[in-house]
């Protein structure tokens, strides 16, 4: 391979590409800033071409250069036919030429350090940055950016050149200000071992700095900041539109007296007792009252739906939804709290993430139980305490305690749920076992509607076993337990599971609705939330929109009308006994049975057939076995219809409300050990017989 010849050709005669140019073009490669280039200053490399004039030349290095001039024709800033761009001729074999174009793309390239040196030497030639701009097609942000990163300290350009840093932190030094500052920054960073990160380079080179786009500012605003004194300057590597406040303590100083003033207009428009800043020094603990709020149903409707709309976190389409529900919020947290609650509360007020002010309201101060002590040396007793942030005085405090809040209407729904759940589990084993397995055993139990904890009271207890442990350590009740009957332990079971479950106290929703239905497969559930239910506690918390859902649904239009004339208290009266009349419940029950599912009668079983797994033993089973029964092996059998007679009297003696059909008392009796086989005279309960029937003679010899 040979060069032929180094001359000027026109751009016309060039063909394209060769096809030993080991080069592959980018499709998308800008050429624009080359072209500009070019205009300003010419091709000062040639292309590298082969071929003759008679054919046409193709290009075997320069392909960029190339393609800028063919830019520079589509724009008519070149006329192919025309001008004249430098080339080198060669000829050789195919070979040959993929070497030759090998070699040119293997060449080193300028490192972006001499690049940017090469622009700030422009600079100080006397090019200005504008001048700079138009004559290599650039704008005007991307000259000041080589123009910054030229004028860097020496050490950090060598680093750069060295490869000790990268392009992104070079850039974050740029940030500290002039080179003796980034040197200053440079130095101190290395004595300090510390790694040369972009992120952790830009947080101290700024140290006093925010960024326009940070929520204080955002907050602040900057017209205000910068009418306050502050000073505003240009990122060049960052946002195309961010800007960067260099009074940090300005900017915080504007910040809390916005918060301040936007806080005390919030207190004093809706009645609130405080305005407390969050994160300011003096900041006292704080706590939100933990009071559930109660939604109208279109406001839970569009709380769902919300919460259902798919957005980007920060985007504006979420930071509107976000507001949406937080005024959704606002408006119930104000039905919540009466005026003179809210006198004795206060509200906290922060900067969100978006650059808004956060209200938390109802919140109440949580005393500092050392804040009044005096010091054990000290004659003259604490030092005086700040006035800020009060407690309410001890008369009003004793008011309060004594006429609670009333409580919300979720709260009684849940209150309902509870009962209800407790005396099913109390009645029926088979469910307090099946609620505790479920909930301790299944992967999501804990997630459920439903909590199993808390502890009993001791005059709770009914169960003989629970009473004996209840004043003992946790060992000798084990021993205690381990050593009972499995009748008297599977009683005390289900008395404990009863009194420790708890749904959780969030608004009853779909599982805790399914959980209620579950337990309607024994017994009649809609019945104990019935008589659960404080309907005029319910009405009265709820919004007036419930109430006139329920008079729709019951009565006729004219009456109707004339509800919605009437005061608040009389149309809560109203709603309460037309909900006992008609035998509503709130909503949140709507899906549960009337009555629990009867239960299948078992078919002729003889002694061969395997006992299938039945109930779980209740209480009452298990008390009136205590209380009317004899056990042992020395008992008679016993008919099972005076077994089951026997039950069906002591149950109504006892006004229990659920009584079990006699296939289910048959399974609940087979789980406390009692076993049942049939005669020729009939079915019987072997080792078990009836305390108001004579005994055996067997039986009163053994006693």
């Amino acid at each position: 391979m040979r060069l032929v010849a180094e001359m000027k050709i026109p751009f016309a005669q060039i063909n394209g590409l060769s096809p030993h140019n080991v080069r592959i073009a980018d499709p998308d490669d800008d050429y624009t800033s080359l072209a500009a280039t070019i205009d300003a200053v010419g091709q000062i490399k040639p292309l590298a071409v082969h071929g003759d004039a008679l054919g046409g030349y193709w290009v075997i290095d320069g392909g960029r250069r190339w393609n800028a001039q063919a830019l520079r024709v589509q724009q008519g800033r070149l006329a192919a036919e025309a001008e004249e761009i430098p080339a080198k001729i060669y000829e050789g074999s195919p070979a040959e030429l993929a070497e030759l174009s090998t070699a040119a793309s293997l060449q080193k390239q300028l490192h972006p350090v001499e690049e940017f040196e090469a622009f700030a030497r422009l600079d100080a030639a006397g090019l200005t940055a504008d001048a700079i701009a138009k004559d290599f097609g650039l704008t005007l942000r991307h000259v000041r950016q080589r123009l910054a990163l030229g004028r860097m300290a020496k050490p950090i350009r060598e680093a750069w050149r060295a490869g000790s840093i990268n392009r992104e932190a070079a850039e974050a030094y740029c940030e500290a200000g002039d080179a003796a500052d980034q040197e200053a920054l440079f130095s101190e960073l290395a004595r300090i071992n510390c790694e040369n990160g972009a992120y952790g380079i830009r947080e101290r080179a700024r140290r006093n700095k925010v960024s326009a786009a940070d929520p204080i500012a955002r907050f602040v605003g900057l017209d205000a900041y910068a009418k306050a004194g502050g000073a505003i300057r240009e990122t060049l590597f960052d946002r195309d539109d961010e800007k960067l406040l260099t009074d940090g303590a300005l900017l915080k100083r504007l910040a809390r007296e916005k918060l301040a003033t936007e806080g005390e207009k919030v207190r004093a428009e809706e009645g609130w007792g405080f305005v407390v800043i969050h994160d300011e020094p003096d900041e006292p603990r704080w706590r939100e009252l933990p009071e559930r709020l109660d939604f109208t149903k279109t406001e839970l409707a569009r709380i769902e739906e919300i919460e259902a709309t798919p957005s980007d976190y920060g985007s504006p389409e979420q930071i509107a939804l976000d507001r949406e529900a937080a005024e959704i919020e606002h408006k119930a947290i104000l039905r919540k709290f009466s005026k003179t609650r809210r006198k004795d509360l206060g509200i906290v007020v922060e900067i969100g993430d978006d650059g808004d002010m956060i209200t938390t309201r109802a919140v109440e101060i949580i005393p500092d139980a050392t804040a009044h002590e005096p010091a054990p040396d000290s004659p003259r007793g604490p030092a005086p305490q700040s006035t800020s942030y009060e407690p309410a005085p001890l008369e009003r405090a004793r008011i309060e305690i004594e006429a609670p809040p009333t409580k919300g209407a979720g709260e009684i729904v849940n209150a309902a749920a509870t009962e209800a759940l407790a005396g099913v589990a109390a009645s029926c084993g088979n469910f307090a076992l099946a609620l505790l397995v479920a909930r301790l055993g299944s992967q999501w139990g804990a997630d459920a509607g439903i909590e199993i904890s808390g502890g009993m009271h001791f005059h709770d207890r009914q169960s003989e076993l629970l009473q004996q442990i209840a004043q003992e350590m946790f060992v000798p009740a084990l021993k205690i337990c381990a050593a009972a009957p499995l009748a008297d332990l599977s009683v005390a079971a289900f008395e404990v599971i009863s009194a420790h479950i708890r749904p959780k106290p969030d608004a009853i929703g779909k599982t805790t609705a399914d959980i209620l239905a579950v337990a309607a497969q024994f017994a009649d559930v809609r019945k104990r939330l019935f008589e659960a239910m404080d309907f005029e506690a319910y009405f009265k918390a709820c919004h007036r929109d419930d109430a006139f859902e329920l008079f729709e649904q019951h009565l006729g239009a004219s009456d109707v009308a004339a509800a919605k004339k009437l005061k608040k208290a009389q149309i809560v009266g109203k709603a309460a006994q037309l909900a006992k009349d008609k035998g509503w419940l709130p909503p949140a029950f709507a899906a549960i049975p009337a009555q629990p599912e009867p239960e299948p009668e078992p078919g002729p079983k003889t002694d061969s057939q395997p006992t299938k797994p039945g109930r779980t033993a209740s209480v009452e089973v298990a008390q009136f076995l205590d209380e009317c029964c004899w056990r042992g092996d020395l008992c008679d059998p016993t008919p099972a219809k005076d077994v089951y007679a026997a039950y069906i009297a002591f149950a109504q003696e006892h006004g229990w409300p659920v009584l079990l059909t006699n296939a289910a008392f048959g399974q609940e009796i087979a789980a406390l050990g009692v076993e049942k086989i049939k005669q020729r005279a009939g079915t019987v309960y072997v080792g078990l017989s009836l305390r108001d029937q004579p005994k055996s003679e067997s039986f009163e010899a053994a006693e």
